[in-house]
């Protein structure tokens, strides 16, 4: 009887934390589509910052700002 008690809660604390590990990855992975958006955000900030300067159209502190966030 014992056995089957320690058994359970055994059995219990693996659900609890198996579920715990899944609910991490699943935070992890939105956490990193999050960075990666963010990324590409500035590398297309940066692509636009770069030609807009080439062309006039930019001042340069507005370039190295760009520059500072894709870093």
């Amino acid at each position: 009887m014992r056995l089957t008690t320690t058994l359970r809660e055994q059995e219990h604390q693996v659900l609890h934390d198996l579920a715990a590990a899944v609910a991490e990855v699943d935070r992890a992975y939105v956490v990193s589509q999050t960075t990666f958006n963010r990324l590409e955000a500035a590398r297309n900030q940066m692509e636009a910052s770069t030609a807009a300067f080439e062309a006039d159209k930019v001042p340069l502190d507005l370039l190295l700002h760009s520059q500072r966030r894709l870093a």
